[in-house]
């Protein structure tokens, strides 16, 4: 998709939505262990809640600040000219268009994104976060506005499929404090070296460079950010698509922070309404070229990966 392709999509994208690098939490993002950074925000969050007087459209407000990744082509990224761009960012701006509000959109670290809804500095985030179980004890989502399973990247010809056989002495690389790194971790470090990235085109480029064998991340991401360019011509997709909602949720939502019932319900009707009216489809046909809304057809509780025999090589 060339650079030129990555504008917004239509009117109805386009909400009175302004952009600010700053960061969110950012004292809180390297914190050993992202529950437990996510924990002291929420401890801290109930005062803040109460002197916030502009918290979003669920307490009358009019503007709103929004949660996005920024690093994550081409889902959000900054384009050349400075803009903030992507699949999601369209998203946002359209569902704060149904909402009629003014927005805000926060670029921000990966793991600050949680912990910014805790503390009250971000109202909701569009960051394609997947809705799983382990999530939801810390944020609350929205319906999904789409699914997308997760895929295992290798040069071409490297192996033909992923088993505990297969990867096993491996390297294994993963972005960090995502749901990719928790499956990872659990289901094939026994046999495999798993490697952590700030970001998964740090990964790639290590994939590029021989430096590890595999990357695990998003279909879409992984399709359309590295193997339909030229830099990912000698790799492809291999084993099948990862769906096991017990490691990648029930499909991508927004998140806002826990018990703000009334701006996930505003938000929830906002996704259905993308969904109904068509402006969902001319974003995910600008982005991706076919429909996104689930890539992953039926979800499964699939097994998970197990432990080679003989354990750790």
């Amino acid at each position: 998709m060339s650079s030129a392709a990555r504008g917004r999509t239509g009117d109805d994208c386009r909400s009175p939505c302004r952009t600010e690098r700053r960061p969110v939490a950012a004292a809180m993002s390297r914190l050993p262990g992202a529950l437990l950074a996510l924990v002291l925000a929420v401890a801290a969050a109930g005062a803040c809640r109460a002197a916030d007087t502009d918290t979003g459209a669920a307490t009358g407000a009019t503007r709103l600040r929004v949660g996005v990744d920024g690093q994550d082509p081409p889902m959000s990224f900054v384009a050349d000219d400075g803009r903030l761009v992507g699949f999601d960012i369209d998203v946002a701006n359209a569902l704060c268009a149904v909402l009629k509000a003014r927005c805000e959109l926060i670029p921000s670290e990966w793991d600050a994104l949680a912990p910014g809804l805790a503390g009250h500095q971000l109202d909701f985030v569009v960051a394609s976060l997947s809705a799983t179980e382990q999530r939801r004890a810390l944020v609350d989502f929205t319906r999904a506005y789409y699914r997308s399973p997760g895929r295992f990247v290798a040069r071409r010809g490297r192996l033909r499929e992923v088993t505990p056989e297969t990867i096993k002495g491996l390297r294994i690389g993963v972005t960090s404090e995502t749901t990719f790194d928790d499956y990872a971790a659990a289901n094939l470090s026994s046999g495999a070296t798993i490697i952590r990235y700030s970001t998964q085109p740090d990964a790639l480029l290590d994939l590029l460079m021989g430096r590890i064998d595999l990357v695990l991340g998003d279909h879409l991401v992984l399709e359309h950010s590295f193997l339909r360019r030229r830099s990912g011509a000698g790799f492809e997709f291999v084993g099948g698509p990862l769906t096991d909602i017990r490691w990648f949720g029930d499909g991508n939502a927004v998140a806002v922070a826990k018990g703000d019932d009334d701006l996930r319900e505003l938000l929830d009707r906002a996704v259905a309404d993308l969904h109904e009216n068509g402006v969902f489809e001319r974003i995910e046909m600008q982005w991706f070229g076919y429909p996104v809304r689930d890539l992953s057809g039926d979800l499964v509780r699939a097994a998970p990966v197990a432990a080679p025999a003989g354990g750790a090589p």
